[in-house]
């Protein structure tokens, strides 16, 4: 593989990475219920910022796999 492919490829992981990790548990405990009385705890988007750059190093990622 060429370099420019492994590089796209580090930075789509990296990107997906912090994309995921942009999103945690809700600071209030806030829940849903199910049928069966289950609790189903709410995700939260917690830091825009790190969500932001994921995307970008996604796109970076995509964009240098197509160059090549």
């Amino acid at each position: 593989m060429d370099t420019i492919v492994k590089v796209g490829l580090s930075l789509n992981f990296l990107g997906t990475l912090m994309v995921c990790l942009s999103f945690g548990k809700n600071r209030e405990g806030a829940y849903q219920t199910d049928d069966r009385n289950r609790r189903i705890y709410l995700a939260s988007f917690l830091h825009p910022t790190i969500f932001k750059w994921g995307l970008i190093l996604v796109a970076l990622g995509f964009l240098l796999q197509l160059v090549d």
